[in-house]
């Protein structure tokens, strides 16, 4: 009987609480922030019920608040740092705690409120599960702190936002059909989901309105409400949630009438570690918003580049209007500093599947290397705001140097090569080359996504700052794909926990908007996913293996395996000059060498060993200790040798040489025993 009622419960959630799945994503909505530049006076509009731009040191009094501000809260005007004006917010979160906590202005009764700010997140930060603002409908006389607890109609309901840990911005609402104890949290379910990154500004927007309530059949008993209730989210004005189909109260009197700030780590998290957020433009209203009429173009900016295309994007990631964006005349490619070189032809202009990036697809092939500048004008945001940009911009970018590491054959003998000695390939059992569209390598037994990897591997090869690894996948179906590869540089087995998985794993990103981590095929058609290189993950590898993490046998196809290097300016610092250089005789044929490391700027190759001024030897630069060694062998005995030592990086530079060091060796055990007898006889018959 207990599970009937369960099951029951469940079909009650599925059919009461709606949600709109497989609902295209929107375009960029505008609200009544329009009519307000940079927000200036948006309080004054009749809908508006608290505005703050963050410009004063007494902005609490902007949400009629006179409580206490938690720690952690500070105010900054600077308008570099700031989303408009000059003023913001800076939020701490301090390692190993929920810090800091919310606080909560009363606000006038309403049944339906939009709540709307700007976010941005600290580069490097930890997406630890973190509560957004929201909105509360309480009971006057109910006290605060009944997290856990239900609601029953007639005393309390809430929603806000809060950030998942995988970085995606969710709801979090209480209401009498919840689940369990505590809220019940709804995805993003219009469009694909989105995924925060740091170091940008986001525009969040939550919308939610009270259902219809029941009627009061006796003192404080009514009938139950009705499962009219609606909650909305938008991010950087596109609705990506709404949830319908919900009961918020049965009591009439039962209406919104708290505004909650919150950047509080919640549940049984703590922050893992002090990190920083910054919030400007809040607006509390009964109407909807909408993003900021901040007058700003969108600006342009290059994100990747192959030999025929160039994929272009918008630096705050406002969609852009489809016709002007496309339109071949309003870009022209020309390279810099190259007489020998006109205008490139371009081809196509084609919008990206995120409406926030333009692919240019030129007539002829690029020249690796070179530097180009792009010239754009003409690129106007969607009405109801138009933002033209009125002058010329530009954006410079450079073409990369492709090698090909891999290109996966119809079989294994098809498989061809790029880089003299790599030419290793691995894969895991469960998959094997299949000749299906360009040949490559695919799960073929079996559908487990985990149970998938393909590489390539050979000599130790220097991957720089900034190089990428581009991966070409094939959609061998009739459908549309949608997955996020995976890949690592010291793994040659499954990306999975278990006694043959020792390395790390990263996930890669999409081709023609680095924001995105998912990764979109067509029908039978191509597409690339990347992963660049951060200065922490520069280094020396001999291996390159990708994961397809997607469950499916013989769709996706692993094609190939590129490098994208860029021209750097050559690195002419030579390395730090070893210190502490020692020389110990261990026996009357070895003296022991020791030093402590030197540092590069890049990468340091190794050292060089140098006795009586000719080179012995080249240690490389592995140490766990930062300490190295090295015994100079097949000496001679009683004999004295001198030694120095310098570092040399990648790029071939050496450093100075280290202090010389002087060391003799022992003599033979035999000789030391001659010696000895010798000298007792000189002793006994000469008295010396």
């Amino acid at each position: 009987m207990t599970k009937i009622i369960y099951i029951l419960f469940l079909l009650f959630l599925c059919i009461g609480v709606q949600s709109v799945f497989g609902a295209e994503q929107g375009e960029v909505e505008y609200g009544i922030a329009t009519d307000y530049l940079n927000d200036e006076n948006i309080g004054n509009h009749p809908a508006v019920i608290f505005a703050s731009g963050f410009d004063n040191a007494d902005w609490a009094a902007d949400f009629n608040y006179s409580g206490t501000i938690p720690q952690g809260y500070s105010q900054s005007n600077d308008s570099v740092k700031s989303y408009t004006s000059s003023g913001y917010l800076e939020i701490q979160q301090t390692e190993g705690t929920h810090q800091p906590m919310e606080f909560h202005p009363a606000m006038p009764d309403t049944e339906v409120v939009y709540v709307r700010w700007y976010r941005k997140y600290e580069e490097g930060y930890d997406w630890t599960q973190h509560k957004m603002s929201g909105v509360y409908a309480r009971r006057p006389g109910l006290p605060g702190g009944t997290a856990g607890i239900p609601p029953n109609g007639t005393d309390k309901y809430s929603c806000k936002l809060y950030v998942s840990r995988d970085g995606s911005p969710r709801f979090y609402s209480y209401h009498p059909d919840q689940a369990g104890p505590y809220g019940d949290c709804f995805q993003q379910n219009i469009g694909p989901i989105v995924k925060l990154v740091t170091e940008r500004w986001y525009c969040f927007e939550m919308m939610i309105k009270a259902n219809t309530p029941g009627i009061e059949i006796s003192n404080n008993e009514y009938t139950e409400g009705a499962h009219d209730g609606e909650l909305k989210m938008w991010i950087d004005g596109v609705l990506k949630g709404h949830i319908t189909g919900l009961r918020f109260r049965d009591a009439p009197d039962l209406f919104i009438n708290e505004f909650t700030h919150s950047a509080y780590v919640g549940g049984n998290w703590v922050s893992k570690r002090d990190q920083k957020l910054w919030e400007d433009n809040y607006v509390v209203a009964t109407e909807y918003i909408g993003p900021v009429h901040d007058n700003k173009p969108p600006e342009v900016i290059a994100i990747n580049q192959m030999p025929y295309s160039v994929s272009l994007g918008v630096v705050f990631n406002k969609q852009i209007e489809a016709e002007s964006a496309t339109s071949i005349e309003n870009y022209s490619i020309a390279p810099i500093d190259s007489v020998d070189q006109d205008e490139v032809d371009i081809f196509s202009v084609e919008l990206g599947r995120d409406l926030k990036s333009v692919i240019l697809t030129t007539s002829s092939p690029l020249v690796e290397g070179q530097s180009y500048t792009i010239s754009v004008i003409n690129i106007a945001d969607r009405e109801p705001i138009p933002k033209i940009i009125d002058s010329r911009q530009y954006v410079n970018f450079q073409v990369p140097l492709f090698e090909l590491l891999v290109d996966f054959g119809p079989t294994e003998e098809g498989n061809i090569f790029g880089v003299t000695d790599w030419n290793t390939v691995f894969k895991d059992v469960y998959s094997e080359n299949v000749d299906s569209g360009p040949g490559g390598v695919t799960i073929d037994a079996g559908s487990n996504g985990n149970y998938n990897f393909q590489g390539i591997t050979g000599p130790e090869k220097i991957f720089k700052d900034g190089d990428k690894i581009v991966v070409r996948w094939f959609n061998n179906s009739d459908e549309e794909v949608k997955f996020t590869p995976r890949i690592s540089f010291d793994d040659a087995n499954r990306p999975i926990e278990s006694s043959v998985s020792v390395g790390q794993w990263h996930l890669m990103s999409s081709w023609y908007n680095s924001d995105l981590e998912e990764v979109f095929i067509a029908p039978h058609g191509t597409e690339e996913s990347v992963f660049q290189f951060n200065a922490h993950q520069a280094g020396s590898y001999s291996l390159v293996n990708v994961n397809v993490n997607y469950s499916n046998q013989q769709v996706i196809v692993c094609d190939k395996i590129m490098l994208l290097t860029y021209v750097q300016e050559p690195d002419t610092i030579p390395p730090t000059i070893p210190t502490d250089f020692a020389a110990e005789a261990v026996s009357d044929k070895e003296i022991n060498l020791s030093w402590n490391s030197a540092d590069d700027n890049l990468l340091l190759a190794g050292y060089i060993l140098y006795r009586n001024n000719e080179e012995i030897a080249r240690p490389d630069a592995a140490s766990e200790s930062g300490i190295w060694s090295y015994v100079d062998d097949n000496l001679s005995a009683a004999t004295t040798y001198t030694y120095t030592v310098v570092a040399i990086d990648k790029a071939g530079n050496v450093s100075a040489e280290s202090d010389q060091v002087t060391e003799t060796t022992l003599m033979p055990v035999e000789a030391k025993k001659n010696i000895t007898f010798f000298s007792v006889i000189s002793l006994w018959l000469f008295g010396i």
